[in-house]
């Protein structure tokens, strides 16, 4: 069976008279309709690079706390002595510009250097 998680939705008036039209050809329930069209769009891969903007703007708008970014610096840089930029944003789950505004109190603080695009620890 299918992992579910359940949530209401608010439509408006116009998107649900075409919801009731779909009811019985795109799915048995007004829920069913509303999920596979949910579905659909979310696996379509023409819609990737929107889902893509949508997930960086996201990252753009909500800033992670600090104290939770220095663990995750801790940990990375007590296991590896150069990091590629992209890995290290990646596992920080942070945008480029977030990093840039950062990187020179991050950079003294944890002891690093960024060159070629690597994190490079200070030995």
């Amino acid at each position: 069976m299918t992992d579910t998680t359940r949530t209401t939705v608010t439509l408006t008036n116009s998107s649900m008279i075409i919801i009731e039209k779909l009811v019985g050809v795109f799915g048995t329930t007004r829920a069913q309709v509303i999920s596979n069209i949910v579905d659909r769009f979310l696996n379509n891969s023409n819609n990737l690079p929107l889902l893509y903007e949508l997930e960086k703007r996201k990252k753009q708008l909500q800033k992670p706390e600090d104290n939770i970014i220095g663990q995750k610096i801790n940990k990375l840089l007590i296991g590896a002595n150069l990091i590629p930029l992209d890995s290290f944003l990646k596992h920080l789950d942070i945008d480029e510009s977030f990093f840039y505004e950062r990187n020179h109190i991050w950079s003294q603080k944890f002891n690093y250097y960024l060159e070629d695009n690597k994190i490079i620890k200070n030995e």
